[in-house]
């Protein structure tokens, strides 16, 4: 199981992952699928490629808790929710690979949103859009997993 994508892994290693297909397919299908990479509270949080943060904050409602959205520059944006840290500002450059935050629990990365373990616990939640724009819904998004390289990384 892996990708040998153009990403880098927004984590080294991780306990396991929530695909995009989990997201897409439960019940009440996320509004922005994307795919969860469970690993300890304080994880470092990799930038999936060179691009310019567009945005970064510590609510856009209960889902997201603290984020950081970078539009790569293969016209792409990518997103991260749940983090615990912020190490980046609206308008710098990030190299690929770069150390740009911490992953945690916040938002739905909570253990005991809804009583449903398989939707929380310390996880950094990965999306990507088509473009420099977001667009939401149930099959709105890319599928992250493909698109990483996961084949060195460590889980």
């Amino acid at each position: 199981m892996g990708g040998a994508g153009l990403y880098a892994p927004p984590v080294k290693s991780w306990d396991g992952v929530a695909t995009w297909s989990d997201h897409t397919n439960r019940s009440t299908p996320s509004t922005e699928p994307g795919v969860d990479w469970y690993c300890p509270i304080g994880t470092e949080l990799h930038a999936a490629a060179s691009g310019t943060v567009v945005e970064v904050g510590y609510d856009i409602g209960p889902a997201t808790g603290w984020y950081i959205t970078v539009d790569i520059d293969d016209g792409r944006r990518v997103r991260y929710l749940h983090l615990s840290a912020i190490f980046v500002e609206v308008g710098w450059r990030v190299p690929f690979d770069a150390i740009i935050g911490l992953t945690g629990a916040t938002g739905y990365g909570t253990w005991d949103w809804s009583g449903d373990p398989s939707t929380g616990g310390a996880h950094v939640h990965e999306t990507i859009f088509p473009g420099h724009y977001y667009v939401f819904g149930r099959y709105a998004t890319l599928d992250p997993w493909p698109l990483t390289d996961t084949e060195d990384a460590m889980n």
